[in-house]
């Protein structure tokens, strides 16, 4: 092997793994819209090998295929790169599809790279940071009726104890046993929904 070739071959070799180490899916296109080689993120986000990608057009990919593919041949002309929003892909084989965006980028006038962003995965994780900060508003709301109600109960459960002294009829305490013990309860409530008050104590045991 000559150095010409040594020097050209390195390039490429390190361009292969750099596309097969990203997250994000790449296929690259030819004249024809199609496929010459997709990363392994591309196989998984398409569900086929590249083998079974290879030589496939770009259009049976899309829903409204005609509109994308039409788009593709323009950049082949224009050599200008853009960025297409929520398009939608299909597996092949399959009755699943996928939401992208993609950024297009002529490599040449008879090559084409495509980076797909999922973006189910970014809106499963956009509504979970939501449901997360609904989450911790409503704890906050909660703690602090928990303390709003434990501060009147202390109150309460002190008057029904010093009116049960000064009722001489046993009947008459009886219903001051009620108010205390109800006091009580809901006391105990507040206090589990506020949670906690200190760490646990983790302490070691021997299961053998």
């Amino acid at each position: 092997m000559n150095t010409a070739t040594r020097s050209s071959s390195a390039p490429d070799a390190l361009r292969a793994r750099l596309l097969e180490s990203l997250s994000t899916a790449v296929l690259l296109l030819d004249e024809q819209l199609c496929v010459l080689y997709a990363n392994p993120a591309a196989e998984q986000l398409l569900a086929s090998s590249l083998a079974q990608l290879k030589q496939q057009s770009i259009s049976i990919f899309f829903e409204s295929a005609a509109w994308h593919t039409a788009s593709l041949l323009h950049t082949l002309t224009t050599q200008q790169s853009y960025i297409q929003r929520e398009a939608r892909l299909h597996r092949p084989g399959t009755a699943q599809s996928t939401m992208v965006d993609y950024i297009v980028t002529p490599l040449s006038s008879a090559q084409l790279l495509i980076e797909f962003q999922p973006l189910d995965r970014l809106m499963r994780m956009s509504r979970e940071g939501s449901l997360s900060v609904a989450n911790q508003a409503t704890r906050a709301v909660v703690r602090g009726m928990a303390h709003e109600i434990k501060n009147p109960l202390s109150g309460i459960r002190g008057a029904a104890q010093l009116l049960a002294r000064e009722l001489d009829r046993t009947e008459l305490r009886e219903y001051t046993e009620v108010i205390i013990n109800e006091a009580d309860r809901l006391r105990a409530l507040a206090d589990r929904l506020l949670g906690a008050r200190k760490p646990p104590d983790f302490k070691r045991i021997n299961i053998h």
